[in-house]
C-alpha cells in the first residue's frame, strides 16, 4: 500500500502545481487586460493596426463598404470598417466583419435587452461583438458575461493576447 499512499501524494502535489500554474495564467491576464483598458484610443489603435498588418497574425480583407451599416458606426469603427471588409485572426476563431453588420434590438443580455446595436464580430464560437449605434465601446457577450472594451482596438488586442495564450 506503499505505492498508493506515494501515488496519492503525488496526484496532490501535480494538482497543486497545476492549480498554482492556473491562478498565475489568470493573474497574468488581469494584469495584461488592464495595461490593454489603460491604453487611450490612439495607442490601442496604433498597436492593434501594428498586429494587423501582420499576416502571420491576421488575414484582413480590404474593399470599399456596400451598404448602410457604416453609417450608425462611430468614427473609430467607421475608419477601420471602410477600408476592411473583415478581420480574422491566424491562430483563433476571432474575427470582425461588416458583412452581418445590420442593426437589431438585443433579446439576450439584461444589459443590452431592448437596445439597438450591431454584431461586429467574435472571439470565439460562443461569445460576440455588438455595439451600440454612434459609440465606440465594443460589448463583448459570451456564454452570458459580459466584458466592455473602450474600443475596437482595445478588444482586438485582448483577444488577440488571450487567444495567443491559449494557444502557446
Amino acid at each position: 500500500m506503499v505505492w498508493l499512499k506515494n501515488w496519492i501524494v503525488k496526484r496532490r502535489a501535480e494538482a497543486e502545481a497545476e492549480k498554482t500554474e492556473t491562478d498565475a495564467w489568470i493573474e497574468r491576464d488581469l494584469e495584461e487586460q488592464k495595461r490593454i483598458l489603460a491604453l487611450s484610443f490612439e495607442e490601442a489603435r496604433q498597436q492593434a493596426e501594428l498586429l494587423l498588418a501582420d499576416p502571420l497574425k491576421f488575414t484582413c480583407v480590404a474593399s470599399p463598404p456596400s451598404n448602410d451599416a457604416l453609417t450608425i458606426l462611430a468614427p473609430g469603427l467607421l475608419s477601420l470598417f471602410s477600408r476592411l471588409e473583415s478581420v480574422h485572426a491566424v491562430d483563433s476563431e476571432a474575427f470582425l466583419s461588416r458583412q452581418d453588420m445590420a442593426p437589431l434590438i438585443w433579446e439576450g443580455n439584461d444589459l443590452l435587452r431592448g437596445h439597438i446595436v450591431s454584431m461586429i464580430g467574435q472571439a470565439h464560437r460562443h461569445a460576440v461583438a455588438l455595439v451600440k449605434p454612434h459609440e465606440e465601446r465594443v460589448y463583448d457577450l459570451s456564454e452570458g458575461d459580459l466584458e466592455l472594451y473602450p474600443s475596437v482596438y482595445h478588444w482586438l488586442l485582448m483577444t488577440f493576447i488571450r487567444d495567443s495564450k491559449l494557444s502557446s
